[in-house]
């Protein structure tokens, strides 16, 4: 590939044009929704083909994803402002979006030319067709396939992305808050047994042009599928080319007889992010059924292979925006600073730390601005700043009461900032 094409494309990403809106995603990036439909990726903006009627090697080189490619390296957006309308709205926000995270993780390279995503876009940038390569190990599937089962009930999970959390919520107030929450999609997206395995069949077919597997759930340890496809991955001798990512809540390492280390021990490299919210009791209650004292041992566990490597993905509500700074500095105690990811919950927007009470927002913004870690804060404190809305902070009060008398808890045991707010 020609490097002064690839310059030219640099350039353009630090210096962007008006029209300018390039993504990494669609070079390099395969997803599905919880729905089963097709996107570019968490964020986007839904294909109408499915997992069940279009394979993996027919999404990647489909015509809308091919029009996409080229309409990013080419500053004209017409797709692209209909599917990346998230990313854009948050930037016109002044929001950082996780398109503009991309970028910088390209622009911070210090070869460029070596990376399979801008090469597979200086391609496009030359005239090509917006086809992908064929002979280069350059994707990242996402795989939300396996199932939905899981064992937490988190209060900002979207409900059909685990089986408890769906059993809770339909039995608080007839399913109030399910109404409320649940999308209208069901998860089990594959129309047959024949489709998942026509999907499956199809992964393992294009796994030479695979380098990193993403897998998510549900819960992905608690998932027979998920063992099931570790198998057959392994047993074509490709695993030691290609890396796994999960996502993954670590309170479980098998599966009955089935040890999830036996299997990964055959891949390259393997990055579980975990999602841990807080430390102790206050996790606990944000991510109801997990015990954090277990959760600690399985990451000293995970760690303690070689081939494992552990993050630490921490979503930001209003249950622990007051809380980060203290959650920082325990993972860097634990030599996990560089691996501590947090974001900024977005849904449901009742539980967005921008909705708190302007007392609480100011406390939280005084204690990012004397820590040492608030440059890893910069999406939380841009959401304090933003204006609140009452009726949100309303609506996550009664959410949470709702929650503490189905699980006999009281948050205020553990947030008492909070008691000023509430009325009996």
């Amino acid at each position: 590939m020609n490097r002064a094409t690839i310059d030219r494309l640099v350039a353009r990403l630090a210096n962007p044009g008006p029209d300018d809106y390039f993504c990494p995603v669609p070079f390099n990036h395969l997803y599905n929704d919880n729905a089963g439909r097709w996107r570019l990726c968490c964020r986007a903006q839904p294909f109408a083909h499915t997992i069940s009627d279009t394979t993996p090697a027919q999404h990647l080189n489909h015509p809308l994803m091919k029009r996409i490619r080229k309409e990013m390296v080419n500053g004209k957006p017409d797709l692209v402002l209909k599917y990346c309308s998230k990313c854009i709205r948050m930037e016109r926000a002044g929001l950082l979006s996780v398109r503009l995270q991309g970028i910088r993780k390209l622009l911070a390279l210090e070869r460029p030319e070596g990376n399979t995503t801008l090469r597979a876009a200086a391609r496009v940038a030359r005239g090509w067709t917006g086809r992908m390569p064929t002979k280069e190990r350059c994707l990242e599937l996402k795989l939300r396939i396996f199932g939905n089962h899981c064992n937490l009930r988190c209060y900002m999970c979207p409900p059909i992305n685990s089986s408890s959390r769906l059993e809770e919520l339909g039995a608080i107030r007839d399913g109030y808050w399910l109404k409320r929450l649940a999308v209208t999609d069901r998860f089990g997206f594959f129309k047959d047994d024949a489709a998942y395995d026509r999907f499956v069949d199809d992964t393992i077919r294009i796994l030479p042009l695979v380098k990193k597997i993403r897998i998510t759930g549900g819960e992905p340890f608690l998932l027979k599928k998920h063992y099931d496809f570790l198998e057959k991955v392994v047993a074509t001798g490709q695993a030691g080319e290609i890396s796994l990512v999960y996502d993954s809540n670590l309170t479980a390492f098998q599966l009955g007889s089935r040890h999830v280390t036996d299997y990964l021990q055959h891949f390259r490299r393997v990055t579980i992010y975990v999602s841990i919210d807080n430390i102790g009791p206050k996790n606990d209650y944000i991510r109801h059924g997990s015990h954090f004292g277990k959760l600690m041992e399985n990451v000293a566990l995970a760690r303690s292979m070689p081939n494992i490597e552990v993050a630490v993905n921490s979503a930001t509500g209003m249950l622990n925006a007051g809380d980060v700074c203290t959650i920082a500095d325990f993972f860097e105690s634990m030599n996990l600073g560089t691996g501590f990811l947090p974001c900024v919950i977005n849904k449901p927007s009742f539980v967005q730390a921008r909705h708190l009470p302007d007392a609480l927002k100011q406390e939280y913004l005084g204690r990012l601005a004397n820590s040492r870690h608030r440059d890893k804060f910069e999406g939380l404190e841009k959401a304090l700043n933003q204006p609140r809305d009452e009726a949100e902070f309303q609506t996550f009060l009664t959410y949470i009461r709702d929650l503490d008398a189905k699980r006999g808890t009281n948050f205020l045991d553990l947030w008492p900032e909070f008691a000023p707010y509430v009325t009996a």
